[in-house]
């Protein structure tokens, strides 16, 4: 990944390896990020979520998002 811009990202999470309905964790440079996909393979910035992770201590896990609101 060169860029961390919309691009540069859907060029790293591809529908190959970012698939529906899933998570990911990828780095640029020295931060990390974690990317949660929709029900479409592939990235897109308008329908998937990226979160930064860099500093986090532990496990995360599924546990930590919610996937409804009450």
């Amino acid at each position: 990944m060169t860029t961390l811009d919309a691009t540069g990202i859907a060029a790293r999470l591809t529908t190959a390896v970012f698939t529906a309905n899933s998570a990911a964790q990828f780095t640029f440079g020295s931060r990390s990020f974690v990317a949660i996909n929709d029900a479409t393979a592939g990235f897109s910035a308008t329908t998937d979520a990226i979160i930064e992770v860099t500093g986090l201590t532990g496990t995360l896990t599924v546990n930590n998002f919610t996937t409804a609101l009450a």
